[in-house]
């Protein structure tokens, strides 16, 4: 298989000090609270097979998801689905009073077993993929803890129907959360020049096609090409939009797949030149120093 995935139930071991509910690796929720060895805890990019949901009660952290950091602080909700690479940094720094928060996991096959369309969530374009963390208002923190609770009191009983009760709510809270990221991307789209919706849209099918093909791509011409644009153009525009050109947007995807696979696979470092399209070690070798500073042997010893 040539994406690496860490499965549910390792996420689950990692947790194994907190609170959790829930049977089985196919859904749980687990309750964080002044977390032990957090600094620790998806401390490198990691891909997480499943779909995940964080909402954050107090304190705050940051957690960066496919590039883009963000700060998550009380009521601030985070969705994410498989495919995304993640990591979590500053669980353990202080100033910021108790850190609390909940993680709901489903697995695949359980949301598929719900008849879950990821794909309505995404009507609008991607901007649910590349915005996965909003800030709640009291009114819709409200309606989250009321789902968070009710399912933490369904888990925690022998019911006969509790896996069809807890599917139930879990459908419901994800299309909540689908909605509030919806209306969020309205009045956060991305401007470029004045505000031009088009850059947005243009973004979001050039990151969409690095998500896709990163792995065997990392020309701007090879993207441009799938968009039917002049290479130079799109990376002016992508400049303007993000700060970042399209070559930088690339790398940035290009070197936290090698990351992730250095860290959670024992692949060889051949094997990863390979499956990273990289023609010979050496090249790859030089691209992943000139990006991060280490070796691939020495990041992965880190």
């Amino acid at each position: 298989m040539d994406v690496h995935y860490m499965s549910l139930g390792s996420l689950k071991r990692m947790c194994e000090s907190e609170r959790i509910l829930g049977s089985g690796d196919d859904f749980f929720m687990v309750e964080f609270e002044c977390l032990q060895g957090g600094k620790n805890f998806l401390k490198y990019p990691c891909r997480l097979d499943g779909y995940i949901v964080i909402f954050c009660i107090s304190g705050s952290f940051n957690l960066t998801v496919n590039m883009n950091e963000k700060e998550m602080e009380a009521n601030c909700l985070c969705v994410l689905v498989p495919e995304d690479i993640v990591r979590i940094s500053g669980l353990d720094r202080e100033g910021n009073g108790p850190l609390k928060f909940f993680m709901l996991a489903v697995s695949r096959n359980y949301m598929s077993g719900l008849r879950f369309d990821i794909g309505r969530l995404h009507s609008r374009g991607t901007s649910f993929l590349n915005n996965p963390v909003l800030k709640l208002d009291d009114s819709a923190r409200k309606i989250m803890l009321s789902y968070i609770w009710t399912a933490s009191e369904i888990m925690s009983r022998q019911l006969q129907y509790r896996k069809d009760c807890v599917g139930s709510l879990i459908t419901s809270s994800f299309f909540f959360a689908g909605s509030l990221l919806a209306e969020q991307s309205k009045s956060s789209v991305m401007t470029v020049s004045g505000g031009s919706v088009r850059a947005s849209i243009l973004f979001d099918r050039f990151i969409a096609l690095v998500r896709e093909y990163h792995m065997s791509e990392r020309s701007v011409s090879f993207y441009a090409g799938k968009i039917s644009m002049d290479p130079k153009y799109l990376s002016r525009v992508i400049k303007k939009a993000t700060g970042r050109t399209a070559s930088e947007w690339i790398d940035s995807y290009v070197v936290l797949e090698a990351k992730h696979m250095l860290k959670y696979s024992d692949l060889p470092v051949k094997e990863i030149v390979y499956r990273l399209n990289f023609p010979t070690q050496a090249m790859f070798c030089k691209y992943f120093k000139a990006h991060t500073g280490f070796t691939p042997k020495g990041y992965r010893n880190a």
